[in-house]
């Protein structure tokens, strides 16, 4: 399984997809955008964009990097302070003790899982 960012552009998709044959098309996958939370605004790029709101809140919050948080608005971020949030990011997720913490990664999870079976159904 390959699993690619949101934001890789078609023409990538289809590259892997050719590159890994008869079965690309199910062996390869770009995380659907659809299973974002709608307060990530499209400036966080790649898996970051998947992550809860809140957690990009609370490292804010305590000033590991700078977020556009505008009342009825996305969150926004420069793309200088998403290599930083990327970073400072990743523990935080780590901690979400439960898969129900992490909807939208729980979506992708169900995708993967979906061609997984389809294939293994072959």
């Amino acid at each position: 399984m390959v699993l690619l960012d949101w934001d890789v552009s078609n023409e990538e998709v289809d590259k892997a997809k050719k590159a890994y044959g008869v079965d690309g098309a199910l062996a390869v996958l770009r995380m659907n955008s659809d299973h974002c939370d709608q307060l990530m605004s499209d400036d966080f790029r790649g898996i970051e964009r998947f992550y809860p709101p809140q957690i990009v809140r609370e490292a804010a919050a305590d000033g590991e990097f700078v977020i556009g948080d505008v009342p009825g608005k996305p969150l926004s971020i420069a793309t200088s302070q998403l290599s930083i949030a990327k970073q400072r990011l990743r523990p935080r997720v780590r901690l979400c003790a439960q898969y129900w913490d992490l909807p939208s990664l729980a979506a992708v999870v169900r995708d993967i899982d979906t061609s997984v079976t389809d294939m293994s159904s072959r």
